[in-house]
């Protein structure tokens, strides 16, 4: 139970609270109020409003968009040409090799070497969120000028371009980092697989 809670605040409460924060913040700035002084005055219904909507994004995230990138990884993953298209193989081995020795990891304990790639994946994941909470807060700010009928001064399409760019780049950047994720944990299950093979060979 202390486990679960551990992992619960860790991967599912950051996770939420990225997604959600970043939501509010960019519909606040792109409507021109202060992110930092709402904070400031209103903490707890921030952090409780950040983890909600970032619970939404998340399962929107899993359940409907981020099958589409997963389809996508699996095609490059398809041929061995693109395979290492974002990480070598040399990394990918030195990465298994210190993995390793960490804990003095037994090279056929399949399990103990996927658990080292749990943070990287809750970091891939918080990087997808927070760029959909980036664009969910920007399509709330859209529509809530629509209904009002008026025009975007010239510093709202200022901060609504930056801000779609870096949605832009954590999504992009979350869907590399899940490429890479997707060679290493590859190279575990050879590796574990190739392992256990020679084992059975010596026996």
């Amino acid at each position: 139970m202390d486990n679960f809670i551990k992992n619960l605040n860790k991967s599912i409460l950051l996770r939420n609270l990225f997604g959600g924060a970043f939501t509010i913040f960019s519909f606040q700035l792109a409507s021109e109020i202060n992110p930092v002084q709402y904070l400031i005055e209103n903490i707890t219904a921030y952090l409780i409003s950040s983890i909600l909507i970032g619970a939404y994004i998340y399962v929107l995230h899993r359940c409907i968009l981020y099958p589409i990138f997963e389809y996508a990884i699996t095609l490059i993953f398809s041929s061995n040409k693109t395979r290492h298209i974002f990480i070598s193989k040399k990394t990918t081995d030195y990465l298994i090799s210190i993995w390793k020795l960490d804990n003095n990891e037994d090279t056929d304990n399949l399990t103990g070497l996927f658990e080292k790639t749990k943070e990287w994946g809750d970091n891939t994941h918080s990087s997808y969120t927070s760029g959909w909470g980036i664009l969910l807060g920007l399509l709330a700010h859209i529509i809530y000028f629509i209904k009002q009928s008026e025009p975007f001064p010239d510093i709202q399409n200022i901060y609504i371009s930056l801000l779609l760019c870096v949605a832009c780049i954590l999504i992009l950047s979350g869907f590399i980092s899940d490429i890479r994720l997707r060679s290493v944990r590859e190279a575990i299950l050879r590796t574990t697989v190739k392992n256990k093979e020679q084992n059975k060979d010596i026996e």
